[in-house]
């Protein structure tokens, strides 16, 4: 089973091909998919490079101006991936890029989707010290420190997605097509499979399922689920703070946002890591691989979509669309909702500069 190149959860460990021969006609789940990588690259691309040009450029440095730009930088670097992927799926889940960018394509797609979680819980960790520990916060909360953490994001997300680089590879089909899959088995040890007798064929068998589901898991727990745990916690401890502090209203602006942000993350990437989680247990269930291959298609859509949301969720939840309307100017609205100051205290800060 596989969909594209960089959202593929399964192993192979033998040269069968995984799809018969490449389709004329693709099914309407993968149709969909296509669609969705197109129209994600439409609106994704200059959304993205807008933000990242308002944060660079036209804001005030800020600690919230480095994570919106990680943030930015991550879905960029996915978006980057979806060609690619595109032709993969257009050609009937044939790779005619190559051995390096089978693997170049697939570890930045990981990269940028797990740097993406753990910069959101850096976000959510960030929000939640400058409610809890105000003062502390104020004078310790910076731009260069925010840097500092996305880039720490970055290096722990390349360490999850040396896997991928190791395993995923080009394997020529029957009919010379190629596929771009992983495969949990070293080259010595694809050698031997071809020739071994039945118990070295199942301890090698066994072996690829081990490094799969020690891969897995590693990208659900620590890519995944930790972050969203953190993400949780840190706002329910700001929601009470808030409501005991009676200052919810002021904040409902950029906690909104971002909260909204996280939701939608949570909610894109949610049906990939269970499906993840399915091919884990496929050993114990025969129906779950043609559930997962029937399941994958959406689940990708969904990841795919969440890189250009951010941009467009700024502009609604922050109010910054109705403004950029008024005043005619798309930067001025993102501008708007990427500041993440309590209303009250911007709107006393601007009253206080018209006076």
């Amino acid at each position: 089973m596989a969909s594209t190149p960089d959202l593929d959860t399964t192993s192979h460990t033998t040269l069968d091909p995984v799809f018969p021969l490449p389709h004329v006609s693709l099914p309407p789940m993968y149709v969909f998919s296509l669609v969705v990588k197109v129209l994600t690259c439409i609106l994704g691309l200059p959304g993205n490079v807008l933000v990242i040009y308002i944060t660079s450029r036209l804001m005030q440095p800020s600690a919230n101006a480095a994570w919106c730009q990680g943030l930015a930088v991550a879905d960029l670097a996915f978006i980057f991936t979806l060609p690619f992927s595109a032709t993969y799926l257009s050609l009937g889940h044939h790779w005619p890029f190559g051995n390096v960018l089978c693997k170049l394509i697939s570890s930045l797609a990981v990269i940028s989707m797990v740097t993406s979680s753990f910069t959101l819980a850096l976000i959510s960790l960030d929000r939640c010290l400058s409610v809890l520990r105000p003062i502390w916060s104020q004078n310790h909360r910076g731009q260069g420190i925010a840097r500092k953490a996305c880039l720490l994001s970055c290096a722990t997300a390349l360490l999850l997605s040396l896997p991928t680089w190791v395993f995923r590879k080009t394997v020529v089909r029957s009919d010379s097509t190629v596929a771009c899959h992983q495969i949990f088995l070293l080259p010595s040890e694809e050698a031997q499979q071809s020739q071994a007798e039945e118990e070295e064929y199942l301890r090698l068998l066994w072996v690829a399922q081990s490094r799969m589901t020690g891969v897995l898991v590693s990208q659900v727990v620590l890519g995944f689920l930790l972050p969203i745990l953190t993400m949780m916690a840190c706002y329910t401890l700001i929601g009470l703070q808030l409501r005991t502090l009676g200052r919810r209203r002021g904040w409902a602006r950029p906690f909104g946002v971002m909260g909204t942000v996280v939701m939608a993350f949570m909610i894109c990437l949610l049906p990939l890591q269970v499906l993840k989680l399915m091919v884990i247990a496929s050993p114990m269930s025969p129906s779950v691989p043609q559930v997962v291959k029937l399941g994958l298609p959406l689940a990708s859509s969904l990841v795919y979509l969440n890189s250009c949301l951010n941009p467009l969720l700024y502009l609604v939840l922050g109010g910054g669309l109705r403004t950029g309307l008024r005043r005619r100017s798309l930067c001025k609205a993102l501008k708007w909702a990427l500041t993440d100051e309590p209303t009250s205290e911007r709107t006393v800060s601007h009253r206080e500069t018209s006076l």
